[in-house]
């Protein structure tokens, strides 16, 4: 459901369950994303606005579970799933500027859960279901979807019709070059494998600025596992994406916590002084 004005968003909200989850039409990666307990709490958020600031506002069911994603590669007439993803969502130790903001993935999700022999079942089907779902959208190249597992029920959230966040820990996990997966879907040639076989546990984690002030960009540590890092100088904000860290590992536990010490070396190198 959605809603263009408050008056609408006030109707709506007479015929929904809390708690609900509101997101707007524009950013992405988690921006405008919040979550309502009461409705009383959205209520008076909708009474202190006037408008909407020219924005949609979504309303949808709050889906409490393991926030996950596939990489899938399609063709005009075939579609396969290059890996099942783990989202780190919200995470406060990467300086997340929001609770639903996107901060990176372990992949594969399977390696990262203890699955009994039903839980293999469900994993099969829920394949099945993605393939199902490209297939339909005839949507060419690697794309995505994200989706809620809770307990053995999967929710489809969103796709994403572009290059992921993730692709590093796929090509990580599944040693394949995707670049070139990419281009030869394009080209109607589809050699890829299924199901996924992984090699290694890929992890990464987009670290945030998490000062009130804003302040320069002092320096890294040496590691060649910081990529996609602001240049020395610029200016950081409260919120602002500070750098990803991506490295290869056997454990997804060991490497998360390694992702943690390398953002805190960061945070505490360029914190300002008081």
């Amino acid at each position: 459901m959605k809603a263009n004005s408050v008056s609408e968003a006030l109707e709506i909200m007479k015929t929904v369950r809390f708690p609900i989850v509101t997101r707007t039409n524009g950013g992405g990666g988690g921006a405008g994303i919040r979550k309502w307990d009461t409705k009383s709490e959205l209520e008076n958020y909708l009474h202190s606005r006037e408008e909407l600031e020219k924005q949609t506002l979504f309303f949808q069911e709050y889906i409490q579970g393991i926030d996950a994603s596939a990489t899938v590669v399609c063709s005009k007439e075939k579609t396969a799933i290059l890996s099942l993803n783990k989202q780190l969502i919200g995470d406060k130790l990467l300086g997340a500027p929001g609770d639903f903001a996107y901060c990176g993935n372990i992949v594969p999700l399977e390696w990262d859960m203890h699955l009994p022999a039903k839980q293999k079942e469900f994993f099969v089907d829920l394949m099945t279901k993605i393939k199902s779902l490209f297939l339909q959208l005839k949507l060419t190249g690697i794309n995505g979807v994200d989706f809620v597992i809770q307990g053995t029920k999967s929710y489809f959230m969103e796709v994403n019709p572009r290059f992921l966040g993730s692709l590093e820990c796929t090509q990580i996990a599944t040693k394949q070059n995707l670049v070139k997966i990419h281009l030869d879907a394009f080209h109607d040639t589809l050699s890829v494998k299924e199901p996924p076989r992984y090699y290694r546990i890929g992890v990464k984690g987009i670290l945030f600025s998490n000062v009130e002030k804003p302040f320069p960009v002092k320096k890294y540590p040496t590691s060649k596992w910081i990529v996609d890092r602001t240049h020395v100088g610029v200016i950081l904000e409260r919120g602002d994406p500070f750098c990803s860290i991506v490295l290869p590992t056997i454990s997804a536990t060991n490497g998360l916590e390694k992702v943690h010490t390398l953002a805190k070396r960061i945070q505490r190198l360029n914190a300002p002084r008081v």
